[in-house]
């Protein structure tokens, strides 16, 4: 696991995990908690977590879009999913194996 932070791609990697996995614990978990049982306090930690791991993703995206030379469009799509759920484990890993042998 250590071995994954040596390489800007192997840090973006674990930056889409974290990010899309806080994105699904705020929809699926302290998103209904807050709404159906007004319970906020979850939603007041995980937020700014998110928000947090957030901008890391986003900075790695465009950090990876600079090392790799991808094309505008290929960015546009990984920041637009970061507001998908489960979107950076789809779009993040096809991404990686498509522009792997620009490296």
């Amino acid at each position: 696991m250590l071995g994954a932070f040596k390489t800007q791609l192997g840090r973006f990697r674990l930056a889409a995990f974290a990010e899309g996995s806080t994105l699904l614990i705020l929809v699926f978990s302290t998103l209904p908690l807050r709404l159906i049982f007004d319970i906020t306090e979850i939603s007041k930690v995980m937020g700014p977590i998110h928000g947090m791991l957030f901008m890391v993703y986003v900075f790695q995206a465009i950090q990876i879009k600079i090392e790799k030379a991808l094309p505008l469009k290929s960015l546009l799509i990984l920041l637009v999913a970061a507001f998908v759920p489960f979107g950076t484990f789809y779009v993040v890993p096809r991404m990686i194996r498509k522009h792997s042998d620009d490296n």
